[in-house]
């Protein structure tokens, strides 16, 4: 009570790299800095970073909106993945499915290609780290909705969400990236 406190030193990411700094002084002596060891406890040692408490926040105004393609053919001759699920309306539903879906490695570079131009300013270079989970199936020619999502830190770059979801609203895919 009536303490005088002002802090300040330095803050460090896992690299050792100072990213802050924090100094300390006060009218009474204390054992310790207060602020560092606050920063000690909630430190996330699993190399997966600090995700926000409060979920994050939009990256973007609005969605990316797009369309999927119409057709499997194109793709599958530029990335010689020629399964017929992706291009053949009776090999599809030989698998049990409705009709083609669109190849995952199309979706997943629609995903990156949000990131890049929202949250690393177009820079690929930037992007150190991206990953994608596939939750549900996108039709040729689907009507698509991407927006990202700011979730929190790691080593000095944000951590960033970008969630693929059809014109139904149900989530498609969901993908991670860790952007200088």
């Amino acid at each position: 009570v009536g303490m005088n406190v002002v802090c300040t030193g330095t803050i460090s990411d896992a690299s050792g790299q100072v990213v802050g700094k924090i100094n300390l002084s006060t009218d009474t002596e204390v054992a310790y800095n207060p602020v560092d060891s606050f920063l000690k406890t909630v430190e996330d040692s699993s190399g997966d970073g600090t995700v926000f408490e409060s979920g994050g926040s939009l990256m973007l105004p609005e969605p990316v909106v797009c369309f999927a393609p119409t057709s499997g053919d194109a793709y599958a001759g530029a990335s010689r993945d020629l399964n017929p699920i992706h291009r053949s309306l009776y090999l599809a539903t030989l698998a049990d499915l409705p009709k083609p879906i669109v190849h995952g490695m199309w979706t997943a570079a629609l995903a990156r290609s949000v990131v890049e131009s929202g949250a690393a300013g177009g820079d690929p270079s930037r992007i150190k780290s991206f990953s994608v989970e596939f939750i549900g199936m996108i039709f040729h020619g689907d009507e698509l909705f991407t927006q990202l999502k700011h979730i929190g830190m790691s080593s000095g770059r944000r951590l960033v969400t970008v969630d693929v979801f059809n014109a139904a609203g149900t989530l498609c895919v969901r993908g991670r990236a860790e952007v200088e």
